[in-house]
Order: C-alpha cells, then structure tokens, then sequence
C-alpha cells in the first residue's frame, strides 16, 4: 500500500507539472477580397474577411465568433473580434505603422484558417483606433537569432507581466499554432523545433492577465524534413535551472576540451616524441655496440691482446733525442762525441758523429753503462772533457749517459739536484759553468806538476791506468800563465751551442786542488770548488807539514816556445785517503 500511495503522489505531481501543450487544427481558409492583391495596410484602415471551405466536400466554415490574430515581429499581438456571420466579417488594422504582421483567422474552437505566406506591412494612417501600450508587458527574447535547424533547442526567455506564461509559437506560411502554458514559477521555455524547412519562426508570450507581451523576432528554419524530433520535448524551466544547466554544460565542455587536449597531448607524445625516443636511445645502442664489438669503450681501445713484456716495456721508458753541440777546443770545431746504447748489444759502442739516442728501445742497466776509469796525467783535448752545464740531462738518465760518453763529466754529475746545504743551489748555470773551467784548467796544472815530478824521479812521464784512443795535449804551467788571459763570459743563446776559449786562455785562479784514490791515481770527475766557508769546515786532521823543495823537472820535458817553467809549488805530505772518501776544502790538504 506504501508503495501505491508513492505512486499515486508521483503521478499527481507529473500531471501538474504536464505543460499545456495544443496545436489548434487548419479548420478553414480565409482571405482578403479576390481583387486584394496588395502587402500593405493602412493604419486603421478596414478590411474585408471572407472564410473558405477546406475542400469541394464541406462546407464547413468553423464556429462563430471568429477573431483575427494579429502577430507583429518584435512587437505587441494584437487580437480583434472580426464578427459573428461568416458572410459579413470585417476586420480594422489597429497596429502602428511599421509592424509587420502575421495574421490568422480563429474561431471560438481555435481552429484556424493558416496563415499568409508573406508579412502585411503596416504604412502611415490614421492612429485612432489604436489601443494603448500596455505597462509592463511581458517580453519574448530568444537565444538564437539566426537559423534554427530541425530538432534543434530554442531558447526563449520571458521577463515582465505576470506569471504563469503562455507561448504561441506561429510560422509564416504554417497551418497551426501551437499554445503552450508555462509552470507557475517557470520563465524559460526550450522549444524542440519541428517547423518545415524554410518557414520563419516568431514566439509570442501572454501573461496571467491576458495581456499580451512583445513578441520575439522571426527566426528561419532550415534542415530535415523529418520534423518527428522522437525523444525530444519542450520545456519550461526556472533561471536558476537553466544557470545550473548552463555550469554543468560549460563544464562538461571543458572538461570535454581538457580530455581532448590531453588525449592531443598524449597522441604527440606516443605518438611522435616517444618514438623518436626510442630510436635515439636504438641508436646510441646500436652506436655502443658497435664500439664495443671494435674494442673500444669510453672512447678507449679496450680490446683483449695476449701480454707482451717487450711491448710494457717499451710503453713505460719515454723517448729522447738528444742534440749534438758544437765546442772550441785549441781553436778548433768539432762535434762531441755521442755514447749509444743498444739494447741489442749488450757492449757499448761509441761513434763521433751525432746519434740519437731512443730511450723506448734502449735498456740501460747499471751492468751496461760504462763506468768511470782513471785517465792518464797527459792533458785531453777531446771535446768530451768539457761541456756546459746547460746542455746537462735533468734526471738521473743523464748523469749516468754523461759518465758514458766521457771520462771527464760535469762538475754537476754529483750536485745535479741542488740542495739547501748545497752552495751550487745558489749559482746560476753561467757561474756553474765558470767554475768547471776553473777546475779544469786546476787539474791540468795539477797533472803536469805531477808529471814533471815523476818525470825528475823516472825521467819518464807514466800515465795512470786508464784506456784513452783521444790526442793528448801537454802544456807547462808556465805557458799556461804566459798566455794567460781574462776570459770574459758567453752570454747563451736559444738554439746556439756554448764555445770553449783555448785552454791556454784560461787562467789559474786559486789554489791546487788535488783528489786522491787509495791507487794515487786523480779522478776527472771534478766538482766546482768551494770557496772556504764556516758552514763548510775543513775536515779535522793534523796540520800539514811543509816538505823538502822539489827538484828540477827532467831534460826529458821541455816548455814549448823557449819558456822557463815555473817552480813547483811544495807538495804536503799524503795521507791514505779513507776508503770511498773523496771530500776536500779549497786549499786544504785531503782529509785522512
């Protein structure tokens, strides 16, 4: 029983909501006079109305009294009594000039007679009969002023007069007209539009009080002639319904809009960015792969190879070309003489013209490099016995190729890497280089004094061991002090050689300095003298004793030139130096 009470309440409601909807049937024709041919009418003028039979088989002319419904586009209805007899009907034009008018003939069973396929202009005339423009009328504005296509929604709003509404909508060239009564509350009608294609639609509105409002504008129709629209109904609804329809659709728009950008967005980005993703990325593969198979990774070769000792060995020992220079011995030019080391030949081999030597095939060992022999007293002219600081190698390879390729090295082959308790920190490689021609040019006179010595004992000058195939050079200490002279220094230049004056040029400057072995024999291997200083004390000994004065050299040596040598300095007394020892102080006697 619940359950039919809901029902029967639902249905009640349903039938109150029901709009008043009626088509009022063609149930005649009528026209102007048979001469009227005209589109125009006269303000107040009169007009004759003659009603006409459907067809041939009836003559029914409709039910008296009979009105004419005068719709003027975007203005007031006018509705006019035309009379009672069919025979006598006459109707005045009470609409302003200007209007133009759709007009229809209605009986009291609100059957028509159609409508005339064109509008009636109303002209200037007389305004009398008029009636008065009503307050407040209720008015018809449409949201569509263009076309209206078949079963499409018309919108027709209506402010003013009084509620409930009531719409008549009528076309040009229509046979009915359709009445629809609005909710009380209800100020919206939608309109399905079922118009034939080609007619012109106008909506008129009349309020609670029968006073009729201002009529829309007439609209086209155009589209199907299916004019059924099945599922589709007129409505009336509230403002505030169609303001919550109207959100809701725009948000359905939008959010339609947004899902078909994103679906855009997703389309391009699967579609287009993704791919081409993917073949980079196929790409980049296909390029590392094919890296790879080559052996090479990180842009590296990185390709497995059996090991190879010779091929290390070679790829840790860099490569070195080293120079030939130029030095002046007795005036005259000649190329130093360059120690190669081939790691074929376990020997050494030494040849006068410029070599280069390759440090990544060569093996140099401490059981390949030549060691230092003791030469004999007689004074070398052999470029080799002399060279410039400069020219040096700066490692500890150098030091062992200067020891090869001389008997005599560098004053620096001991000092190559100065020190803080080093004096030769502190001097510049001029002044390096002066101080080894200083040393030289002392162990020259220090051998010829010896050689004269043994030569008054033996009459013969003996040379100490050591192998030498270079020319020997004699001079006397005294040619050396005759010829003597200053000797300026040699600037050095990029890419020039140094140049040795004559030894006969360089002057004996200081006191003897004498190295001696256990053997007795002096080592050519000298470094630059240092200079008597408290941070370098002599070597703790007792004091030297003064010896005999040496005899006279033998007749066996004479001076070159005529020139009387000079008398030999006294000789201290020797100690047998300490094994391995070689340390002395300028114008000391050798420590013990």
């Amino acid at each position: 029983m619940d359950s039919l009470g809901r029902i029967l309440v639902l249905f009640l409601l349903t039938s109150l909501l029901l709009l008043e909807c009626r088509a009022d049937g063609l149930g005649f024709f009528w026209g102007f006079p048979t001469n009227f041919v005209q589109t125009t009418l006269a303000e107040c003028s009169s007009m004759k109305i003659r009603l006409i039979p459907l067809n041939s088989s009836t003559t029914s002319l409709g039910v008296p009294p009979y009105y004419m419904m005068a719709y003027a586009e975007g203005g007031t209805t006018i509705v006019s009594h035309i009379g009672d007899d069919p025979d006598q009907l006459s109707w005045q034009v009470q609409n302003p000039k200007g209007s133009n008018l759709i007009l229809t003939v209605v009986d009291s069973a609100n059957s028509t007679g159609g409508f005339n396929t064109n509008f009636f202009t109303v002209v200037d005339g007389d305004t009398s009969c008029q009636p008065p423009a009503p307050t407040n009328p209720a008015t018809v504005t449409p949201n569509v002023t263009t076309t209206i296509h078949t079963c499409e929604h018309w919108g027709l709003r209506v402010t003013g007069g009084v509620k409930p509404y009531q719409m008549s909508l009528v076309a040009l060239s229509g046979q009915a007209v359709t009445n629809v009564t609005m909710g009380p509350d209800d100020e919206v009608f939608t309109f399905i539009d079922r118009a034939n294609p080609g007619e012109r639609l106008l909506a008129a509105v009349v309020d609670a009080t029968g006073q009729w409002g201002i009529s829309s504008m007439t609209v086209p129709s155009a589209g199907s002639k299916d004019t059924s629209c099945p599922g589709l109904d007129s409505l009336s609804h509230t403002l505030s319904q169609i303001q919550a329809d109207q959100a809701a659709q725009s948000a359905a728009a939008a959010a339609k809009a947004k899902a078909k950008s994103t679906a855009l967005a997703l389309g391009i980005v699967f579609g287009l960015i993704l791919p081409l993703f993917l073949a980079g990325g196929a790409f980049w593969w296909w390029r590392r792969r094919k890296s790879f198979l080559k052996g090479v990774v990180d842009g590296q070769d990185a390709r497995p190879r059996p090991w190879d000792a010779n091929m290390q060995e070679r790829a840790e020992r860099p490569s070195l070309n080293l120079d030939t220079s130029m030095v002046r011995v007795d005036n005259q030019n000649r190329r130093s003489a360059t120690w190669v080391v081939d790691a074929n030949n376990s020997p050494p081999r030494q040849t006068d013209s410029p070599t280069s030597i390759d440090m990544a095939s060569t093996d140099l060992h401490a059981s390949t490099v030549p060691t230092p022999f003791l030469t004999s007293t007689q004074v070398q002219s052999s470029v080799s016995m002399i060279r410039s600081p400069a020219s040096q190698l700066p490692s500890a390879m150098s030091r062992s190729m200067s020891m090869a390729r001389s008997p005599l090295g560098t004053p620096e082959a001991a000092v190559l890497t100065p020190n803080s308790t080093s004096p030769a920190a502190t001097l510049t490689p001029a002044q390096r280089y002066r101080k080894v021609l200083e040393a030289y040019t002392e162990a020259q006179a220090a051998r010829s004094r010896l050689a004269s010595g043994s030569g008054s004992g033996s009459g013969n000058s003996t040379p100490i061991a050591g192998p030498s195939s270079r020319p020997l050079v004699q001079r006397s200490q005294s040619e050396l002090r005759t010829n003597s002279r200053t000797f300026p220094p040699i600037p050095r230049r990029a890419g020039s050689s140094l140049r040795l004056p004559s030894v006969g040029a360089i002057p004996e400057v200081g006191p003897d300095i004498i190295i001696q072995h256990r053997d007795g024999g002096i080592v050519e291997e000298l470094p630059p003298p240092y200079p008597a200083d408290s941070r370098y004390p002599a070597t703790p000994g007792p004091p030297p004793t003064p010896a005999p004065p040496p005899t006279p050299p033998s007749s066996s040596y004479a001076p070159p030139g005529g020139l009387t040598p000079a008398p030999r300095r006294p000789r201290p007394p020797q100690s047998p130096p300490r094994a391995g020892s070689v340390g002395f102080t300028s114008g000391s006697s050798p420590a013990p």
